[in-house]
């Protein structure tokens, strides 16, 4: 049984561990979208299209 002197700090710690689960799942879900974009922009990555890049100096 937890002492009610100590409450008011496991509810906090609660709240916070709550709250970054759900930043860190929403980040997951981001990244997790975007890997299919990743994937394509590889496609991208050939020798011509780096060669223009270091030429425009981008």
């Amino acid at each position: 049984m937890i002492n009610y002197a100590y409450f008011p700090i496991i509810s906090s710690l609660i709240l916070i561990h709550s709250l970054i689960g759900i930043v860190v799942l929403a980040m997951g879900f981001v990244f997790a979208i975007n890997k299919g974009s990743l994937e394509i922009k590889e496609g991208w990555k050939t020798k011509r299209n780096i060669q223009i890049l270091e030429l425009y100096g981008l």
